[in-house]
């Protein structure tokens, strides 16, 4: 009795075409799911290190962004406690005109007085409240 052994070489060709399809399919989905180009350093090294160069530049720029629209956020608020207090200003400058004319009487600068140390008070209590992130700006 003679034993022969054969091969179906027919199988084995398309076993080989499944295997190199089904990773080219593995590949494919692993980039899909991902939403990258390249999934790993094997694909392609060079552009994968410029993608994750690219990715940490981004994540920079980002951070520098809020940093920008924070610092906006502390100017505007320093520039309007600014306003306020040239309006204070303004206010006791228009006093100090007045009470220096000879038109009115002492009671009436003993009112422009008081009005005029309240406006210092004013300035001071502006200047301590003006903050930002619990940082006081004037």
């Amino acid at each position: 009795m003679t034993l022969s052994i054969s091969t179906n070489l027919s199988a084995m060709v398309a076993h080989k075409n499944l295997s190199a399809n089904s990773a080219s399919s593995r590949a494919s989905l692993d980039k899909l799911s991902s939403g990258t180009r390249l999934t790993s350093a094997k694909e392609d090294a060079a552009a994968l290190s410029i993608s994750s160069s690219l990715s940490s530049d981004l994540s920079a720029m980002n951070a520098a962004r809020q940093n920008i629209s924070q610092a906006s956020s502390m100017l505007q608020i320093a520039d309007g406690g600014y306003s306020e207090i040239s309006d204070v200003l303004s206010r006791m400058k228009t006093l100090a005109k007045t009470a220096a004319s000879d038109q009115i009487s002492d009671t009436e600068r003993g009112f422009i007085d008081t009005e005029y140390q309240q406006s210092l008070a004013e300035i001071d209590r502006i200047a301590d409240s003006t903050e930002f992130n619990g940082r006081e700006l004037l």
